[in-house]
This record gives structure tokens, C-alpha cells and sequence, in this order.
């Protein structure tokens, strides 16, 4: 058989993308690898904590020249952690969160991949108050403001001519928002089927884009296994 290729759809974030394989809460990574099943790869590149200051740091070390000559789609989501307040040190500014969103996609792209492969996703809602309950009430806790950072996630993918995906709005206009979330911050499983069903049509299109159809590769088992079984006799 000739030999084939597989392509791939990169997640790029923090926890919400680190635990996007978690089966019991925010599981919408295992959904998209589902739907791609003998289509395209799945890769998961989401550190917990990290913020746009930190990946922008690792990112030339965490993908390979075959994940960015095989790349389908890169979906990226980052904010949730840059939004905390200064009273955290993982507080990033507005300014160069910005700059490091910039940074990111410049990179990407600096490695052959074009701007229509590039999906830039906003931070989700967030619940003060069950994050606060859910960390045992810690005083003086730092508060997250993501609004802002999605607006500025919107603002960077139409300045560089990628596709925005408005997590922050599509969460909080759910008509049950607080019920997405298993700890105020990150997803439970209904919170990513939320996700997933957003952005599903943009990486299916892209699939498309990359192989030309949406199929998926090799025989069914039936025909693989008549073709091979030389004693079979219908």
C-alpha cells in the first residue's frame, strides 16, 4: 500500500487544553481525537499554569518539523492565567499578553504554516466564586478578568488574519453558564461539549482543506480481510 499521510490537529494551551483528554471533566480534545479517528492525529500541547509568557518561551521546543509540515489545523487557547490579577505572578498585562499572542502566531506561521490553518480560541467564562469555594477560600485570593483578554485575543486573530473562536461570549451567553465549569476556571464535560461543538466545523473544514475530502484512511475491515484471507471462498 502506498504509504500514507497523516495529519495533525495541535492543541496549544494551558490546563483547559492539558486536560482536554481528561475523561471525567473537560474532555473536548478526546472528543475532536473521536471524530478523527483514522483521519488525523490529535497532539496535546497544554501545560497547566502556563500563560502566554511561558509558552511563548517553550513553544520552539515543543513541536517538531513533521508537526508543523503535517499540520492541519493548530488551535490555540491561552488567557485564563494571563487574566489573574497582580496579586498573582502569573499575572501578564494587558499590553504583552497581546504581544506574546502576536509572537505565538508569528512563530507558528514562520514555520511554513499558513494563517487559514490557525484557530485563535478566547478564554472562557470564569466563576469567582466557585473557583474560591473550590480552592478552600484562601485569603486575599488574586480574581481573573477574562473579558478583556477575549476581546484582545478577537483583536490579535483578525490583525494577523486568523480565525477567532469567542469562547468567552459562546460560554457566558449559555443560558446555564455556571454549569460548564467543575471548579469556576475549568470545563466539566458539558462545558466541553460545549467547546467541542464550536469549534468542531472549523476543524473539520480544515481536515478537509489538508486531504481534500473527510475520509477515513484505509478499507473497511471487511474488505481488508476478504481481500487478504486467501481461503475465503464468497
Amino acid at each position: 500500500m502506498a504509504q500514507t499521510t497523516w495529519s495533525k490537529v495541535i492543541l496549544i494551551g494551558d490546563s483547559i487544553t492539558q486536560g482536554a483528554f481528561f475523561v471525567e471533566n473537560g474532555c473536548w480534545g478526546t472528543l475532536l481525537a473521536h471524530n478523527l479517528q483514522r483521519v488525523s492525529d490529535v497532539v496535546d500541547r497544554g501545560f497547566s499554569g502556563y500563560t502566554t509568557r511561558s509558552i511563548r518561551a517553550i513553544l520552539p521546543d515543543i513541536l517538531t518539523k513533521d508537526d508543523y509540515e503535517k499540520a492541519a489545523c493548530f488551535v490555540i487557547l491561552l488567557g485564563s492565567n494571563d487574566c489573574v490579577d497582580n496579586r498573582s505572578f502569573q499575572h501578564v498585562p494587558i499590553e504583552p499578553f497581546k504581544d506574546n499572542l502576536n509572537w505565538i502566531i508569528n512563530y507558528i506561521k514562520g514555520q511554513g504554516v499558513s494563517s487559514d490553518k490557525i484557530i485563535l480560541m478566547t478564554p472562557p467564562v470564569y466563576n469567582n466564586d466557585a473557583f474560591a469555594k473550590a480552592q478552600g477560600y484562601p485569603p486575599n485570593m488574586a480574581v481573573r478578568h477574562p473579558e478583556g483578554y477575549a476581546n484582545v485575543s478577537k483583536q490579535v486573530a483578525e490583525e494577523n488574519q486568523v480565525t477567532s473562536l469567542d469562547l468567552y461570549s459562546i460560554t457566558k451567553n449559555h443560558p446555564d453558564w455556571q454549569s460548564l465549569l467543575v471548579d469556576g476556571l475549568h470545563l466539566n464535560n458539558a462545558g466541553a461539549k460545549v467547546v467541542f461543538d464550536s469549534l468542531w466545523p472549523l476543524v473539520y473544514n480544515r481536515i478537509v482543506a489538508f486531504h481534500g475530502s473527510f475520509t477515513q484512511k484505509f478499507p473497511p475491515y471487511d474488505v481488508i480481510e476478504k481481500s487478504l484471507n486467501e481461503d475465503w471462498k464468497n
